[in-house]
């Protein structure tokens, strides 16, 4: 039995579980998830699709609403209707900016039709991510000054590209009237094309060396800024004085350059000076809208800021109380004898390290992240405004087009283009601004978005060190599940107290911050009417000047006042517009130094805070020394700061009112040039007009003494046709003397009338005054003293008064005496050239011999070659007229 052994064969059956089924159900789930995702990113895409789609099909009804609309207006044309001349092709040269045939580019400006947009740097985020307030404001007010710059560029670049399209369109309609050649177009137009841009050009380069000198000269930085906005301000008026004398240059190339009379090429300039006075007028107001919408958006920028250094300092609060909750809890077991003293520091000091080390990160997770996302933000912002700019170009080329197909059709004129393409550019720019702002508002969401990440990623970090921390103190302590549970309890009831006050304090916060706002913006406000007013009471008594000074001029035409109005009107623009701008750069200038001085503040209370970390708890009277020789050493930086910026509004102010006086001085100056000029141009007509009636009247008396000695006219003829001048004079003087006097008692009259309407209302203003004082008070002294002073500045207006109407009845007698004068000349001049056609009726001789008579009678007087061809023209004509036998009946 022993050897006998028994075999026996184990089978063992594994029971192999079937998977394929699960990968299978697995796979598709996949597919399905990833499908599922697709399909929404399809989706969004397509819904962008669309809405771009409409956003461009809405731009492009907007560009054809306003050519619609001008064509619809009828705004009227553009007429420049210069005086005629006696020249051959003279009939033909009123020019009216009526239709004519422009290249397709004709209306294409030389510049980009959209200001250039640099990004860099330039999201909100990027301000946002700063680790203190200051440093926030700071950035933002860098990037509201950066686009203030931006708009002062642009409105400069669309002043000259109006300017050049203007006379684009002026030199093309004088080339259709063959007044002026191709050639002379082509120049022109590339030499003030050229000297705009040479006008930029050197501008800058001389800021750029005269401010490199400022840098090396000048070490206080308060003073180099304000050397550098000085200079700023300098060359950019130089730039506007430069961009109008551009004006007085076409004038001259007018005259010397064609076949134009002087006459004429002042009524084209007085055209495109009243034009360019239009575009001004409609770049100021954008101007001052693009300002209101800067300052919105600065606003909302800051409010954001603010609410960002309030949430940071929530966090960090919250942050320190997490960290001390545990100590309450500890210093009660430790005084029931559950953990020792030891014990309880020791574990106090890991969970402080602890949650050091997690803060720490967090923040290394904070700046990390947003850096990533400042950059990913900062390219789709590009992304966006490039697309855009590439829309409103087409959008651009299309207005453009359209205007071209409409000029040419005779549908629009030059009036109208400039009304439409200023609506143009203003949509378009709101729709760079509407961009802007909904990318704010998309940065500000998604930097939300990554906060509350980080925010619920480190609370969950918190939440497992708590934890932890408190299974360590159940251990060490020996406590039972109930008293921990109980324990933990408590605690997460501290915590959800503290999440709902400090809740509560962010909504407090928040409505604080946009009271805040809400007051800002009226102070801002407030101080715009203020700027407002003033700038209208500039304006005001500027054109009380000027109506004063022209009153003075009695030798004025009327055409001659209007163009006087117009330089000023355009002079007074450009000086407003460059005060306004100056005041808006310095006053931004001195917000952005605020900011800095308060950035370096808060490094250095920064430093503070960490040189007291590092001194340690160790010596509590040291710490207390320390801290008293900072908190000295702080305030006295801020006194300092607050008192640097006192001394610098009143030095803005002082510089503002400097520079004020000096561009009203410069203003006076150029009028008094004006003036000056349009004072020589009518001495030179009256001598040129005196010298032609000297000159008609010496050829008079040589040509009747010619035809009397050639025989041609006989003695008793000659005395017949004189006795008739002579007789047509005498009638001629009859009846201007009682014209002129009868005009001079019109004008009277009217004084009269004039002067008894504004007494009647200074009278009832006085009455009203002293029925208000009766109804007031009783007769006391003050009210009698207040009657007795209204009664002495009534009799003040009405001197005034009557001076003003003594110079202004000076003024319109010696007009209507002059023009009067100016009349009779030149009846006078067509009736002694009636006398030389007579003589030369009358006379036995040919029309070549008479003709050779009046040229050589005009040789021995020494008449002016231009007046003898006009004088032969105008007898040619008359002896043919007398001579030629009229047609049988």
């Amino acid at each position: 039995m022993d050897g006998e052994c028994l075999s026996v064969t184990v089978v063992d059956r594994v029971t192999k579980l079937d998977t394929l089924g699960g990968y299978v159900f697995l796979v598709f789930l996949v597919c399905l998830i990833i499908g599922f995702i697709l399909g929404l990113l399809l989706a969004r895409c397509i819904l962008r699709e669309l809405e771009e789609q409409y956003s461009q099909r809405r731009s492009k009804s907007q560009t054809e609403a306003i050519l619609i609309e001008v064509e619809n207006e009828k705004m009227g044309s553009n007429r420049i209707a210069p005086m005629p001349v006696p020249t051959k092709n003279t009939a033909d040269i009123a020019i009216e900016m009526e239709p004519t045939h422009l290249s397709t580019g004709s209306l294409h400006s030389q510049s980009g039709w959209t200001g250039e947009q640099d990004s860099n740097n330039s999201t909100v985020v990027y301000a946002l991510s700063k680790s203190s307030g200051e440093e926030m404001e700071l950035e933002i007010q860098k990037q509201d000054f950066k686009s203030i710059e931006e708009m002062e560029t642009n409105i400069r670049l669309q002043k000259s590209e109006t300017f050049l399209q203007l006379l684009k369109m002026i030199l093309s309609f004088l080339v259709s009237k063959s007044r002026i050649s191709e050639g002379f177009r082509r120049d022109s137009l590339a030499k003030y094309e050229q000297a705009i841009e040479d006008i930029d050009r050197n501008a800058k380069e001389e800021m750029k060396a005269e401010e490199q000198e400022l840098r090396t000269t000048i070490v206080d930085p308060m003073k180099l800024d304000q050397a550098i906005e000085g200079l700023h301000s300098k060359y950019s008026k130089r730039m506007a004085t430069e961009r109008m004398e551009l004006q007085e240059k076409l004038r001259t190339d007018l005259m010397q350059g064609t076949e134009l009379s002087e006459q004429e090429a002042e009524q084209i300039v007085a055209k495109l000076m009243m034009n360019m006075a239009a575009v001004d007028k409609r770049l100021a107001e954008e101007a001052s809208r693009q300002n209101k919408v800067l300052h919105e958006r600065l606003a909302r920028r800051q409010a954001l800021a603010q609410q960002r250094v309030a949430d940071n300092q929530q966090e960090k609060e919250e942050f320190d109380d997490r960290m001390k909750q545990p100590q309450k809890n500890l210093d009660v077991l430790c005084k029931r004898g559950k953990l020792s003293t030891d014990q309880k520091d020791r574990i106090m000091d890991e969970y402080e390290q602890d949650l050091r080390v997690l803060e720490e990160k967090h923040q290394q997770a904070i700046l990390k992240s947003q850096n990533d996302l400042n950059e990913k933000l900062r390219r789709k912002r590009e992304q966006r405004m490039r697309k855009l700019e590439m829309e409103q170009a087409a959008e651009k080329e299309d207005f453009e087009r359209k205007a071209n197909q409409m000029i040419t059709d005779g549908n629009m004129t030059a009036e109208d283009f400039l009304e439409a393409n200023h609506k143009v550019r203003v949509q378009q720019q709101v729709a760079r601004e509407e961009e802007e702002d909904r990318a704010d508002e998309f940065e500000v969401e998604e930097l939300n978005v990554l906060r509350e990440k980080l925010e619920e990623k480190r609370q969950r970090s918190l939440k497992e060190k708590e934890e932890t921390l408190f299974e360590q103190i159940k251990t060490e302590a020996h406590l039972s599940s109930k008293e921990a549970e109980k324990l933990v309890n408590k605690h997460l009831e501290e915590v959800n107290e503290a999440n709902e006050r400090k809740n509560r304090e962010r909504e407090r916060q928040r409505a604080v911050i946009q009271e805040k706002l809400e007051e800002r913006k009226k102070r801002w406000e407030r101080d715009l009417e203020r700027q407002q007013a003033e700038q209208n009471q500039l304006v005001a008594e500027q054109e009380k000047a000027i109506k004063q000074v022209l009153n003075t001029q009695a030798g004025l035409a009327e055409e001659l006042r209007k163009q006087v109005m117009l330089e000023h009107e355009q002079n007074m623009i450009a000086l407003n517009d460059h005060l306004q701008m100056t005041r808006l750069r310095q006053q931004k200038r001195l917000e952005q130094r605020l900011a800095t001085r308060r950035a370096r503040l808060a490094e250095m209370r920064q430093q503070m805070e960490m040189e007291r970390k590092e001194h340690g708890d160790n010596d509590p009277e040291a710490m207390r020394n320390l801290a008293r020789v900072q908190n000295i050493e702080y305030q006295a930086e801020v006194k300092k700061i607050e008192a640097e910026h006192q001394t610098a509004l009143e030095e803005l102010r002082r510089r503002l009112a400097a520079e004020t006086e000096e561009a009203l001085r410069e203003q006076d100056e150029r009028l008094g040039k004006i003036l000056g000029k349009l004072q020589v141009a009518v001495a030179r007509r009256e001598e040129i007009i005196k010298k032609q009636d000297e000159a008609i009247r010496s050829l008079e008396k040589k040509l009747v003494e010619n035809m009397t000695r050639e025989g041609t006219l006989a003695d008793a003829q000659t005395d017949k046709i004189l006795k008739q001048h002579q007789k047509q004079v005498d009638k001629l003087n009859t009846q201007i003397d009682m014209e002129k006097e009868k005009q001079m008692q019109k004008i009277r009259e009217k004084i009269a009338a004039k002067q008894q309407k504004k007494a009647r209302a200074l009278e009832a203003k006085l009455y009203q005054e002293k029925e208000d004082q009766k109804s007031k008070a009783a007769q006391s002294a003050g009210t009698k003293i207040i009657t007795l002073l209204a009664e002495q500045r009534h009799r003040r207006e009405m001197e005034d008064l009557e001076r003003e109407m003594q110079l202004d009845l000076a003024r319109q007698l010696e007009e209507i005496n002059k023009e009067m004068d100016e009349q009779l000349l030149a009846d006078l001049q067509e009736e002694e050239r009636k006398f030389i056609a007579t003589l030369a009726e009358n006379s036995a001789a040919t029309e070549e011999e008479l003709l050779e008579t009046i040229k050589n009678s005009a040789s021995e007087v020494g008449m002016d070659s231009k007046l003898t061809k006009s004088i032969a023209k105008d007898v040619r004509k008359r002896v043919r007229s007398a001579r030629t036998p009229a047609p049988d009946v």
